[in-house]
């Protein structure tokens, strides 16, 4: 009997042992066919796992994606309080955060965000940025208008109404009588038109960061100060700003690059500075008869400050009564004798202005002093013949001068004539100075002097060092021998808008 317990008992061990191990051997198998999220169960061999409608965490699906790497997983995102499956393709919201910028990632078929009525204008900008491929719509409002995020103009400020031609409206409509005219007035009243509000230059560069694709901004009679507005096309160089402006009594464009004011009165420059101020593509203002009053014109050193400072924007021209004859700061030749019109020494000095000179014609003038040719770097042909003048140290500033006429007067001293580097056509016949200072002149292609003032060693010394120059040698006919016949001549001649002399 014992060793019949004994016996049974040793099965059942057996039997134990045998579940026990197939036990084991299950949930090592188990344990090694399957992975495990949150006490769930997948076989490492499964290709589809559907967690749409479940309520699956983030979380969980990034867990079970890094158990199942080869397996579809479907799920839903959460995202503001609901879920979105993973094939979603348009999405709407009211707002963005950056956190759920980065949560859309989810929504890899994403092709649409509507964010019509967001106004997390920099999260929307981040995301359009962190996918190009999808269509994020919203909408800014500013100033009362709305634009799409694909807005591409822009226009501030109200145009003024086309006025009607009073003159053209009386050719077709029968004249009014006065109390025509009132009664009108009563029953018809003029049209208020509502004046639209103008942007302030940094919340407009805040709405262009909003805006991406904005090409045209236009402005109608921008508030905006001028300095703004050349600041906003200089930050946005892709984007035409553009712009029309009252000044002086005209509408400008932003791109006009002259202005011309006549009789105009001014309580200072500092005015007209800041009515130039709107347009930075002038390139010359022009002031005929401006001043402060009409009896106060503003005097040539105060222009010539003002044309100073403006320099860098725009050139500055003015006009002045000479001798009745009205020259402008920008002529390009002054020629009395054109005009039958006798000058002096004193009445010419004005002329130092005019900075633009090219030709200065004052023969059979009594001019004695050439001051007024130290404003003219760009003088390139000079007449001073049959005067008292004397003393030329002047014109050893003009570096551009090639044809000069001196002839007929009691000059003594040509030294300063050495600081003209460009001159080529020289005539000093009848002259007192020593024509020896040319032979330092080697540039010079033609020179006319005093035949009696050189002997024949002095002749020879200057024609050595003067190979490449024609010299005449004349005492009475002092244009002689082709001096009317050189091409500065000619073209100082079509300058002046005059015909050829030959003698």
């Amino acid at each position: 009997m014992k060793k019949q317990i004994i016996i049974t008992l040793i099965i059942i061990l057996v039997l134990v042992l045998v579940v026990m191990g197939g036990i084991l051997g299950y949930n090592h198998w188990y344990q090694s066919s399957h992975v495990f999220v949150e006490d769930v169960a997948y076989e490492k061999e499964t290709t589809f796992v559907d967690l749409r409608g479940t309520g699956a965490t983030l979380e969980y699906y990034e867990t079970l994606r890094s158990q199942l790497p080869d397996c579809e997983i479907r799920y839903d995102l959460p995202f503001q309080g609901g879920f979105y499956p993973d094939d979603t393709k348009e999405l709407t919201i009211t707002s963005l955060t950056d956190a759920e910028i980065e949560l859309l990632d989810y929504l890899p078929l994403l092709e649409t965000v509507d964010a019509r009525d967001c106004t997390d204008y920099n999260q929307l900008i981040a995301l359009q940025k962190r996918h190009p491929e999808w269509n994020v719509l919203y909408t800014v409002s500013f100033l009362g208008v709305d634009y799409n995020q694909d807005a591409s103009e822009m226009v501030f400020g109200t145009p003024k109404t086309e006025s009607i031609d009073e003159a053209a409206q009386e050719e077709t409509e029968p004249k009014e009588t006065q109390s025509d005219k009132s009664e009108v007035e009563e029953t018809q009243p003029l049209m208020q038109v509502e004046k639209k509000p103008q942007p302030q230059l940094e919340e407009l560069r805040q709405v262009l960061a909003w805006l991406p694709d904005m090409k045209t901004i236009h402005f109608h009679q921008p508030e905006m100060s001028g300095q703004d507005l050349v600041s906003l096309r200089e930050a946005y160089p892709d984007i035409n700003v553009t712009w029309e402006k009252d000044a002086f009594g005209t509408t400008y464009s932003h791109d006009v690059t002259e202005i011309e004011l006549e009789d105009m009165y001014f309580a200072s420059l500092d005015e007209v500075e800041a009515q130039t101020a709107y347009f930075p593509e002038l390139q010359k203002l022009v002031l005929l008869d401006c001043g402060y009053d009409k009896k106060n014109l503003f005097d040539d050193e105060t222009l010539a400050a003002f044309r100073e400072k403006m320099r860098p924007n725009y050139k500055v021209v003015w006009s002045m009564n000479l001798y009745g004859m009205t020259i402008r700061t920008d002529d390009l030749y002054f020629m009395p004798n054109k005009y039958g019109v006798k000058v002096s020494t004193y009445g010419i000095q004005r002329l130092r202005y005019c900075e633009d000179m090219l030709c200065v014609d004052l023969g059979h003038h009594n001019i004695v002093d050439l001051s007024f040719v130290e404003g003219m770097p760009h003088l390139k042909y000079f007449i001073c013949i049959d005067s008292n003048l004397l003393y030329i140290e002047p014109l050893g500033t003009c570096k551009e001068l090639v044809y000069c006429e001196l002839f007929w007067t009691p000059i003594s001293d040509f030294t300063p004539l050495l600081g003209c580097t460009a001159l080529e056509d020289l005539n000093v016949a009848r002259t007192n100075g020593d024509p020896m200072v040319f032979k330092d002149m080697p540039w010079l292609k033609n020179l006319w002097i005093r035949g009696s003032a050189v002997n024949a060693e002095e002749r020879k010394i200057l024609e050595e060092a003067l190979p490449n120059t024609y010299i005449q040698y004349c005492d009475y006919e002092m244009t002689r021998n082709g001096w009317r016949e050189l091409q500065n001549y000619y073209d100082m001649r079509d300058l002046l808008g005059m015909s050829y002399n030959t003698w």
